[in-house]
């Protein structure tokens, strides 16, 4: 039997101030794909969110390209 293909999209400024109502810092992405995908075959997942403007904030959006970088090397993202 062919296992069901997903796709996930995430909008990260969703999905951070979620995490930060619920009181979370950090999130598991490889954990949480896991989850979502469980036995079905994860084609892609794409996440969305702005870049912060580097000329208001250099040091915060330092830290944004940082954590673009750690998704960029989790497999399938």
């Amino acid at each position: 039997m062919t296992k069901e293909r997903v796709a996930i999209f995430i909008d990260g400024s969703n999905l951070y101030y979620s995490l930060k109502d619920l009181g979370m810092r950090k999130v598991d992405f490889k954990k949480m794909l896991g989850f979502l995908t469980e036995d079905k075959l994860l084609i892609s997942t794409f996440y969305y969110n702005a870049s912060l403007n580097r000329g208001v904030d250099e040091e915060k959006y330092w830290e944004q390209q940082k954590f673009f970088d750690v998704l960029r090397k989790i497999p399938d993202f």
